[in-house]
């Protein structure tokens, strides 16, 4: 029986480069929870500096720091010693203060979406919400922005599409990867509307993972 052709090298490396492709993700992430980016905004840094201005304890902050050169967000001078200052997409889109920062919607998926999207396979077995109204009734989204912090976070997470797409008025944009989420859009509640109905519900809320651990 003859053996099937072998499948292409560039077809199993676009594969593998899929299925970790949330290492990139969470080297952004954590850089921007961090403060790297803002940090570098004043100049280049050494390994020590960035440990000391960061408070990091942990001996791969190199490693880390040598990772976001990989994937081009810091760039690096050989030295001696060896020091780090963000690249023009870092400077561009990054730092804070920047017109054109991506930073809060960075946070929200870094606190947020990946921590949800860490849920699907659970939420598709079992077909129900684990946050948001559908799982915690209609006032979960009222008590949930009564932290003004929080209400900060989801306002700069959206902040980042409507800068787009202000500048951008004809073009039709997708936010998001795939469209498995349901995207509610529904009008501002009113007195004698049903349960459930209510403002938009952030992108990502109705799989969140259930139990104790489960949150609005």
């Amino acid at each position: 029986m003859p053996l099937p052709p072998l499948a292409s090298v560039e077809q199993a490396r676009s594969l593998l480069q899929l299925n970790t492709a949330y290492h990139q993700a969470k080297l952004l992430h954590t850089a921007v929870e961090l403060g790297l980016f803002e940090m570098l905004a004043g100049g280049p840094s050494t390994v020590d500096e960035v440990r000391q201005k960061l408070s990091l304890a942990h001996p791969l902050a190199t490693d880390f720091l040598d990772a976001l050169v990989a994937v081009g967000l810091l760039e690096a001078d050989d030295g001696p010693p060896r020091s780090y200052r963000n690249s023009a997409t870092a400077t561009a889109f990054l730092v804070p203060g920047a017109p054109e920062y991506l930073g809060g919607s960075v946070l929200q998926h870094a606190r947020k979406h990946y921590h949800v999207w860490a849920g699907l396979t659970t939420a598709l077995r079992e077909g129900e919400a684990g946050s948001g109204a559908e799982a915690h009734g209609p006032e979960a989204y009222p008590q949930h922005y009564a932290d003004l912090e929080r209400a900060r976070q989801i306002m700069a997470h959206f902040d980042t599409f409507t800068t787009f797409t202000a500048d951008e008025p004809r073009a039709p944009r997708r936010l998001g990867p795939v469209p498995l989420l349901r995207r509610h859009r529904r009008r501002a509640r009113k007195p004698g509307d049903p349960p459930g109905t209510g403002p938009p519900a952030p992108v990502g809320h109705g799989l969140r993972p259930t139990g104790a651990g489960a949150a609005v």
